[in-house]
């Protein structure tokens, strides 16, 4: 109806021209419509193109991110492991030089303790050669100073001999006598002395010689005696035994030591009337001999020239010797009394030391 009322109005060219014209033109809008469409579908199948492309290559990042990743949690559990690794062997190497540094240590020690050990032989030996030195040293010594010794004796023995030569006898000694009618004194060979008993009664006598500054020796020998041989031994300086005494009797006793002959117990040691020990025992014609030394302040016995292994010590105060007898008829005959120059004593098997 609008379209004919236009055609009378316009004309229906005009009309139908402008139709054309419009539809052309709604054609033309229509291909725009769909070329836009179509770009539209395009960008959109681009964009979707593009998208999935950006997709796709994001899945790839992604992918290669997480294998990236992925290797870089192998490398570095590697690294780890090889660290582990690494701190282990270091751990054993550690230890390994720790057992080592032990052993070194140990190896050390016994080196050094063998090296103390072998100082300390060394030093033992070095010591025990000089100790040996020292003894040869003081050998040598002891050697020149008895060879010295010797030769001052021998000059000594000589100037005696010397002077005996001259005087034609030996040193005179003199005896105490304390019942001159029991006891009898007489010189023999103008050498010796002889004690002779005229009684059956105890008696002991002493010389007057007191023993002092030096080594004194008295050799004697019982004459007679019929099987009661008498006794030899010391008395105090300062004590002046009476007639009639008995050794083992007190008073007297606590003054005197003596060594006793064959009739009594035999060979006994007495001290101040005890009992001290045996030695052998002596009879009649036998050299009994005894050696006191002031310095040590010891008395030894000797029987025929050997030493018995009784014998007293702590002597410390000047003595005299003393003679025992008993019956009548029977002597003593001190056949020597001497200063001599050195002991002749030393020390013999079993010896005993009984205090004065």
């Amino acid at each position: 109806y609008e379209i004919a009322i236009m055609k009378l109005k316009f004309g229906e060219k005009n009309v139908d021209d402008e139709i054309r014209i419009i539809e052309n033109q709604e054609k033309e809008k229509d291909y725009e419509i769909l070329k836009l469409k179509d770009e539209v579908e395009k960008e959109k199948l681009e964009k979707e193109m593009q998208k999935k492309s950006a997709d796709e290559t994001e899945q790839k990042i992604k992918i290669f991110e997480q294998q990236k990743e992925l290797q870089k949690e192998q490398e570095l559990k590697k690294e780890q492991e090889k660290y582990q690794e690494k701190e282990l062997e270091k751990e054993q190497e550690q230890e390994q030089q720790k057992e080592q540094k032990k052993e070194q240590e140990k190896q050390q020690e016994k080196e050094k303790e063998q090296r103390q050990e072998l100082k300390k032989e060394y030093q033992k030996e070095q010591k025990k050669g000089q100790e040996q030195e020292k003894i040869l040293e003081k050998e040598q010594e002891k050697e020149k100073e008895l060879e010295k010794e010797k030769e001052q004796e021998k000059q000594e023995i000589a100037k005696i001999e010397a002077d005996l030569k001259k005087l034609n006898k030996t040193p005179n000694f003199a005896i105490h006598n304390p019942e001159p009618s029991d006891i009898e004194l007489s010189d023999v060979d103008g050498k010796m002395k002889r004690i002779s008993k005229k009684l059956n009664k105890y008696q002991t006598v002493s010389l007057t010689q007191v023993l002092q500054d030096g080594i004194w020796s008295l050799e004697a020998e019982f004459e007679n005696g019929r099987g009661n041989t008498g006794a030899l031994g010391i008395v105090r300086d300062a004590y002046i035994i009476p007639a009639g005494a008995f050794p083992t009797d007190n008073p007297y006793a606590q003054h005197i030591a003596f060594y006793e002959g064959y009739y009594w117990y035999g060979g006994q040691v007495y001290i101040k009337g005890a009992f001290a020990g045996n030695n052998i025992r002596f009879n009649d014609n036998q050299k009994v001999r005894l050696e006191y030394d002031s310095q040590k302040g010891t008395l030894i016995f000797f029987v025929d020239g050997k030493q018995q292994p009784v014998y007293i010590s702590g002597i410390n105060q000047k003595v005299r010797f003393i003679v025992y007898l008993y019956y009548a008829g029977s002597s003593c005959l001190i056949r020597s009394l001497k200063k001599l120059g050195a002991p002749t004593s030393g020390h013999v098997e079993n010896e005993i030391e009984v205090e004065w």
